[in-house]
């Protein structure tokens, strides 16, 4: 496992559909996308509408497999160790998922696989940088 680096990505690539069937059986989404991402670096995805960058955290998430190229996420090969990756990782999607009736923590705790965790397993000791609301309406007008 390399520490050094939290993703790498070779040449990664999603056609929807067949490419072998012939020209129109297949959209591109993804074209052959190559990159790295150092572990403690924050790193985002910019670009138009149809660029790929969803369709990039689909594969990177094990939520969709990728049609060619290869990517680690923390050293653990995407094509064969996606229970071990989905472990270490977390999405942030665009549009929130949260259910606003429920704390930020409860919010929180209900996102983590193994539901029923203790705050002590995941580390929430107090819990109290998490707010008492969920964040709902708070993040569209500024946090109390």
């Amino acid at each position: 496992m390399n520490n050094d680096k939290a993703i790498e990505v070779s040449s990664l690539t999603k056609y929807y559909g067949d490419p072998s069937a012939g020209p129109g059986q297949a959209v591109l989404a993804v074209d052959h996308i190559s990159f790295v991402v150092p572990q403690g670096q924050v790193f985002g995805f910019l670009g138009p509408n149809g660029a790929g960058k969803t369709t990039t955290i689909r594969m990177l998430t094990g939520l969709t497999r990728p049609t060619e190229g290869s990517a680690h996420i923390l050293g653990y090969d995407l094509a064969r160790e996606l229970t071990r990756i989905k472990k270490c990782i977390g999405v942030v999607p665009e549009t929130s998922n949260l259910y606003d009736e429920r704390s930020a923590r409860d919010n929180h705790l209900l996102g983590l696989p193994g539901a029923g965790c203790s705050e002590a397993q995941v580390g929430l000791a107090g819990g109290s940088h998490l707010g008492h609301r969920a964040a709902g309406s708070q993040v569209h007008q500024g946090l109390d």
